[in-house]
């Protein structure tokens, strides 16, 4: 990327030493077989890795990040604005790696899901496919992600773009409030959350 222009770096960075990596503070992927997997946690207890550094930003014109060609297909939603921390397989073998165990256990990271759960330990969900809008009508979509009936209308993506999400439903038994978290397919990222009464 040119310096002084926006757009998204790549940067590889030799690391060793104990380090512990948590996806709250960056968002954390495996590369694997050309897609990105999410982690939860990766912990390392010596010796030495890479970690593969994508950031949508401007790069400033006195900036000395080496900048390698690493040819891996994303989209904006995986950055969200900020930095992804990618690791390749190799390198994973060194470290205890904590894996997301499902979809619904990525919406739990997000705050009003959390404080949804603390509020209804024995909430329930659902997960379905749908394809949400930049403006935010709402698609459901079949098992092969073909669009087949609109639903209704949300609040706008996150970033202003149109996702293939996983939709999942937070909500509890008699209780009229629920959650709608909208993750993209490919990325993982929660790109919209949504209460209603």
């Amino acid at each position: 990327m040119p310096k002084g222009k926006r757009g998204v770096s790549i940067s590889v960075e030799r690391q060793s030493g104990s380090v512990e990596f948590l996806s709250k503070y960056s968002k954390l992927y495996a590369l694997q077989n050309g897609l990105l997997i999410p982690l939860k946690k990766v912990t390392f207890s010596g010796g030495t890795w890479y970690t593969i550094n994508i950031c949508k930003r401007e790069l400033l014109e006195n900036s000395s990040a080496a900048e390698s060609k690493v040819v891996i297909r994303i989209n904006e939603s995986n950055v969200n604005g900020n930095c992804i921390v990618v690791f390749i397989c190799e390198d994973l073998e060194k470290a205890e790696v904590e894996y997301y165990q499902s979809i619904a256990e990525i919406s739990k990271d997000d705050p009003v899901v959390a404080k949804y759960l603390e509020t209804h330990p024995n909430a329930s969900y659902e997960v379905r496919r749908a394809y949400i809008t930049a403006d935010g009508t709402v698609y459901r979509v079949d098992e092969f992600w073909m669009i087949t009936e609109e639903l209704g209308t949300a609040s706008k993506p996150s970033d202003g773009r149109d996702h293939y999400c996983w939709e999942i439903l937070w909500y509890s038994p008699k209780v009229p409030h629920v959650v709608y978290v909208y993750v993209d397919k490919d990325s993982y990222e929660i790109v919209l959350v949504e209460e209603a009464w």
